[in-house]
């Protein structure tokens, strides 16, 4: 996950702009990595609203969060893992990532 943070902030150094995506849903960490002191929805709150049949498919970017260090530029781009409430991991263990893959369209989103 360093190695992950490390490489996206030498990018957005350079002038890329980078999305990092904290896909470590057991046990996030680029929230502390980067000192994000917002409490947001992240990735496990996206994929919960890809299952809601009766909503419009959620919008990626109403998920991320710039990483706003003057040295970035606002190059660099946060979709944690998921809001810090006491939800978060019972949504994790809860998923059902074969529906997801194969009723939802998971890799297509």
């Amino acid at each position: 996950m360093f190695a992950l943070a490390n490489v996206a902030s030498a990018l957005a150094l350079w002038g890329y702009k980078v999305l990092c995506v904290d896909w470590d849903l057991d046990a996030p960490g680029l929230t502390h990595y980067f000192n994000t002191s917002e409490d947001r929805k992240g990735l496990i709150e996206l994929i919960a609203d890809l299952t809601c049949e009766n909503e419009a498919k959620p919008d990626w970017h109403d998920f991320t969060e710039i990483i706003d260090y003057s040295r970035y530029e606002g190059r660099l781009h946060l979709i944690r893992a998921g809001s810090s409430g006491n939800f978060y991991f019972q949504m994790a263990q809860n998923t059902d990532w074969v529906a997801l893959y194969e009723n939802h369209g998971l890799p297509e989103v």
